[in-house]
């Protein structure tokens, strides 16, 4: 049947309406049936996922991965909806929230490690980092989206050239900060100096 979800073998699967049921019922109190995405991008437009699910701990993602070999669903985790189009037709899949799971970050400034989970805003991260002169940043304080969604979407400032964050040299008559360059990464990813 053409336009059939299929399985990874590429077999068609049951009606989507069918997969939808036993996904959902897999997932339970997890789902939310026929929720409008297009109010979670930036773009506010679009239409909705037959599933909806946020996950908040490491056991919701076994959950998830259950639902999704049984019910044969395609999947789009969504970030902050940051450059994210969303067809009015919607999405016949399940879409899935880890913001709950992965907005976290720690900054060790003495040593100049971050650890940024895939949730985070870019623009945050990079103005918590600068408050503690680490640099190499900077570039994302304008950009809207996350850690995880830079990645995916491939949003890394074009000037910027993998580096690690340093810290400023903090010399007399200097202006404490060097020169920009570092790439985002995913969480969890170690940062520091080399």
């Amino acid at each position: 049947m053409l336009g059939a979800p299929a399985d990874r073998t590429g077999n068609p699967t049951a009606s989507p309406s069918e997969a939808v049921r036993a996904a959902a019922a897999i997932l339970g109190d997890l789902a939310q049936i026929d929720v409008p995405i297009g109010p979670l991008t930036t773009y506010r437009v679009g239409g909705r996922a037959a599933l909806f699910v946020q996950v908040g701990r490491l056991d919701d993602l076994a959950v998830l991965a259950n639902a999704v070999q049984v019910s044969g669903l395609p999947v789009h985790v969504l970030g902050r909806g940051s450059n994210l189009l969303v067809a009015d037709a919607g999405f016949e899949g399940i879409v899935v929230s880890t913001t709950a799971l992965t907005d976290r970050f720690e900054i060790d400034a003495h040593s100049g490690i971050v650890r940024a989970g895939a949730s985070v805003a870019l623009p945050v991260l990079a103005r918590q980092t600068a408050a503690r002169a680490l640099t190499g940043f900077e570039w994302a304080v304008g950009v809207p989206g996350s850690i995880g969604g830079g990645q995916a979407s491939a949003a890394i400032c074009p000037a910027a050239t993998p580096s690690r964050p340093r810290r400023s040299s903090g010399s007399p008559g200097s202006s404490g900060r060097r020169p920009a360059g570092a790439a985002a990464r995913s969480s969890p990813r170690r940062y520091g100096p080399r």
